[in-house]
């Protein structure tokens, strides 16, 4: 794959651990009125971006494994088909949601183990909670998402399918983006969910982003046998799109917007899915000189990249459970800028940790060939 996905996916990250400090709270320096607006919405944005790239990454792959190419997730060989190589994403993921899910139940105590609770630890058992509003924030505020990234694999193959054909191959985008607004729509308006943050956190409102992302993979691929675009128009319009997307983000001015009953509520998320795959398929035709590449900073974007999951997954409790517990990091982190890079440090390494314990998962699973 192109390395700037590494750089979007890094920064993804970054969004999302910068809103859940704030969420957590963040220190006056977030509360400036240009600022505040960003920071309360990045989440969002960081979520459906990581959704935008989950898209194109498996249309890469999924392109790969159509061309009999070697698979970069497993270590199976050539060949593997379709079946076998969704298999291997979930098991790419899978170890680091059900290690902290327990980890998660047993740091909250019994409250959790009564037989009011077992249909919510069944929704996160089987990454249902998407499809539950009284179960997707519930126990971890982030398994959600990892949940939906197992269901967009499941799907990944039939909507790959029906996009890889010349009649009905373009219009398959457009298709989802009509199920997830009309969804948002009915959701908001009729069914009694404005304001809730779970319209933007079932199958039904996020799949267009997962399309969106697998969509602009495979038109990067028709342009592949095109002229190379100038780098200096591709920067400016990656530059231009990134403004767009932060004044977009002042002009709502909040979360309770994106859910409420008007036209920002019912189309926020689809704009900026269509933004963000813009952005990343401008940014896939910057040719980054060699040395950005392989440097320092090349390393940490790809070091960022494979951590990603985990990362999303116990950030936000790691952070929680930090603020709560010990007082003089509270005191240490007094100051917003030193509290976000300090949480973020944390967080990043407890990702890190978690994927090593994922790692090992992995192996074990590999040697029982499962």
């Amino acid at each position: 794959m192109k390395k700037t996905i590494n750089i979007f996916r890094s920064v993804e990250i970054i969004l999302i651990i910068l809103n859940s400090i704030w969420t957590l709270g963040g220190g006056r320096i977030f509360e400036h009125a240009m600022i505040r607006p960003f920071v309360e919405l990045c989440g969002e944005v960081g979520v459906t971006a990581l959704f935008v790239a989950f898209g194109y990454e498996v249309f890469v792959r999924f392109k790969a494994v159509e061309g009999n190419a070697e698979d970069t997730i497993s270590t199976e060989g050539k060949g593997i088909g379709f079946i076998r190589h969704s298999w291997n994403y979930i098991r790419f993921i899978a170890p680091e949601y059900y290690v902290f899910f327990l980890a998660t139940l047993i740091i909250s105590g019994s409250g959790y183990f009564k037989a009011s609770n077992l249909g919510n630890i069944l929704a996160h058992v089987f990454c249902l909670q998407g499809y539950f509003p009284e179960y997707a924030e519930a126990i971890n505020p982030t398994l959600w998402i990892i949940g939906l990234f197992i269901w967009f694999i499941v799907l990944a193959k039939p909507i790959y399918k029906l996009m890889r054909m010349k009649k009905v191959g373009n219009a398959i985008p457009f298709i989802f983006i009509g199920i997830s607004v009309i969804t948002r729509f009915l959701l908001i308006k009729h069914l009694g969910f404005a304001g809730n943050p779970w319209v933007n956190e079932n199958i039904l409102t996020t799949i267009e982003a997962f399309v969106i992302g697998m969509y602009i993979s495979q038109a990067e691929e028709d342009k592949e046998s095109e002229e190379q675009t100038n780098n200096r128009t591709c920067i400016v319009l990656v530059i231009m799109g990134a403004l767009l997307l932060y004044f977009a983000c002042i002009r709502i001015g909040g979360v309770a917007a994106t859910t409420g009953a008007n036209v920002y509520g019912y189309i926020f998320h689809t704009f900026i899915s269509l933004l963000i795959a813009l952005m990343i398929y401008f940014a896939n035709l910057i040719k980054l000189p060699k040395r950005e590449e392989e440097g320092t900073i090349g390393k940490c974007f790809r070091w960022l990249e494979r951590n990603v999951y985990a990362i999303i997954i116990c950030h936000w409790i790691v952070i929680r459970f930090l603020l709560t517990h010990f007082e003089f990091l509270q005191r240490l982190f007094q100051n917003g800028l030193v509290r976000f890079g300090g949480l973020t440090v944390i967080a990043v390494v407890s990702g890190w940790v978690l994927k090593l314990i994922g790692d090992v998962i992995r192996k074990l699973l590999k040697k029982a060939s499962i």
